[in-house]
């Protein structure tokens, strides 16, 4: 049986200043895989999740999302299975307090009132945002404002996740939290997520892709890559 969810095809993506971000990408996601994507800056790992999630359509090549082997083309039906959190948290929170930032997502899907403020009860609680719930989104830590936006898009119950760099700018005690937090919200779905964070990465994943200049230069499993230390260090993904 075959239960891919999201797949690549030669896939490029060229900025509009001419700047070649992805160059022939083929990429097959399996439905509850566990995929990190890592690489130094500045080699298509951001650009790669905004192409995956359809929010950058590319410039030559194409991205397919399917459905007990069917292809998904309702662009409605997508956005529902398909759930990206940016790097940047300030980009995805809008509303007066972390409680009505969830209790808008789920709002968003049709919940009720009353069942969005239960889930969002809920929610709070398994990200450890108690204290903060009727707190501004602005005065929050950026570890907690990272939280807030995996919160809001867990809500909608992705069947895909796409995360940008989850542990970049925490201190130690926030890494720990999201990617405890991490390995929980993602344990039923497909989870796609770039990072820096080596050991990040080869925790929270079974298979990993380096990119290097756009270019995919690695794709297998977890455990290989993290006894190669010559892929790593050619890919200027450690330092010796």
């Amino acid at each position: 049986m075959n239960n891919k969810v999201l797949e690549l095809n030669e896939v490029d993506y060229t900025y509009f200043d001419g700047t070649k971000a992805l160059s022939n990408i083929n990429i097959r996601i399996l439905k509850n895989e566990k995929v990190a994507i890592i690489g130094p800056n500045g080699s298509g790992k951001t650009t790669l999740l905004l192409v995956a999630s359809f929010l950058y359509p590319p410039t030559r090549g194409s991205v397919k999302l399917f459905d007990n082997e069917e292809e998904i083309k309702d662009k409605k039906v997508i956005r529902k299975k398909i759930g990206i959190v940016f790097q940047d948290p300030d980009m995805q929170i809008f509303n007066q307090s972390v409680f009505d930032e969830i209790v808008f997502s789920l709002l968003q899907i049709g919940k009720k009132e009353d069942e969005a403020k239960e889930s969002t009860d809920k929610l709070v609680k398994l990200l450890r945002l108690d204290k903060v719930r009727y707190k501004m989104p602005h005065r929050l830590s950026f570890g907690e404002k990272r939280k807030l936006t995996i919160a809001s898009v867990i809500a909608k119950e992705p069947e895909i996740l796409l995360v940008d760099e989850p542990t970049s700018n925490l201190d130690p005690k926030s890494r720990r939290e999201i990617i405890e937090v991490l390995k929980e919200v993602s344990t039923n779905s497909t989870f796609l997520f770039s990072t820096h964070d080596l050991e990040a990465a080869f925790e929270l994943s079974k298979r990993i892709i380096v990119m290097y200049d756009g270019k995919i230069v690695y794709d297998g499993k977890t455990e290989d890559i993290t006894k190669n230390k010559e892929t790593l260090k050619r890919y200027d993904l450690i330092y010796e």
